[in-house]
């Protein structure tokens, strides 16, 4: 059967194991030791919701470290300890751990060794949990007046239980109301949303459509201002060519001009040497004219006088 070295190779996968929610391990060989390590699984593990050691000999002390995990575990549901060698301070041990304890609706302690005392004693506790709703404990030493006791305090919490389902039905379905409305309201958002964002897409088709649009007039336009700046360019550089052209032709032009204004200006000069000499000669030739017409005068007046 299964023993304590077995059950700590349990607890070391429990450990790290989620899927595993009920363990039955009746009838073997676990001790005290092994409800300890078990224990302290059950502090961290929120997994196990149904756990059955009976007729193991566990004994208060096991007992006793399996009550301190259910103090604190929340999601305990059932313990079997039936006929596992434990008297009044495990069961008691176990009233102190339940009077805190919400989770834990079935607790098995049959065929134990509960004197009357303990079974006061964990009735008193009980007093104060309202979620245990059955707790087997024949083949104890509890009188019958106790085992009602604690019977009436277990009636009282499936009563409780009772009426606190169609309590908690009725939270439900508010609670699904309000999800629903939630719901429509999100619902709502989402096709506003929706709307929106067929909006915005619609908008950015229409932006990219005029975007492309004057992407392409401008295109157009810088083809057209590239055509007319390479015309321009192009004129340019004829003009440049046209300006050095006139400008060799004119430079040639005033050198020529140059030229014959050279060779005028020595015209100019040998016309005017020309008429000055032209002039003298004059001068002389009416100066010799002037001469002769005095000497015709002279033979005149002689001829006259010879006459």
């Amino acid at each position: 059967g299964v023993d304590d070295a077995a059950v700590q190779v349990l607890c070391a996968a429990l450990a790290t194991n989620t899927m595993i929610g009920s363990i039955e391990m009746q009838r073997n060989l676990i001790t005290s030791h092994g409800a300890i390590e078990l224990a302290k699984v059950l502090l961290k593990n929120r997994c196990l919701i149904s756990l059955g050691l009976g007729q193991n000999r566990i004994e208060d002390e096991g007992t006793c470290a399996l009550a301190s995990a259910v103090e604190v575990n929340k999601h305990l549901e059932m313990l079997d300890l039936s006929e596992t060698w434990t008297g009044d301070r495990g069961l008691i041990a176990m009233g102190v751990a339940l009077a805190n304890n919400s989770s834990l609706g079935i607790v098995r302690f049959c065929n134990n060794h509960v004197s009357d005392d303990g079974g006061t004693a964990f009735a008193a506790l009980l007093n104060k949990n309202k979620t245990l709703q059955h707790c087997v404990l024949r083949g104890n030493s509890i009188y019958h007046s106790t085992v009602l006791r604690i019977n009436k305090l277990l009636a009282r919490n499936r009563t409780t239980k009772s009426e606190e389902t169609p309590n908690k039905l009725r939270r439900e379905v508010i609670k699904l109301h309000y999800q629903l409305y939630k719901l429509e309201e999100a619902k709502s958002q989402l096709l506003e949303q929706k709307e929106d964002r067929n909006r915005v897409e619609k908008s950015m088709e229409e932006s990219e459509a005029a975007f492309a649009k004057a992407e392409a007039e401008h295109k157009v336009a810088q083809q057209d201002l590239l055509t007319r700046l390479q015309a321009a360019k192009s004129q340019t550089a004829n003009y440049q060519q046209m300006l050095v052209t006139l400008t060799d032709d004119h430079k040639i032009a005033e050198q020529k001009h140059q030229v014959e204004l050279a060779k005028a200006r020595e015209a100019y000069d040998k016309e005017v040497e020309l008429r000055k000499a032209a002039e003298a000669e004059k001068a002389e030739l009416d100066a010799k004219v002037a001469e002769q017409d005095g000497m015709k005068a002279v033979r005149i007046d002689d001829l006259k006088k010879k006459i």
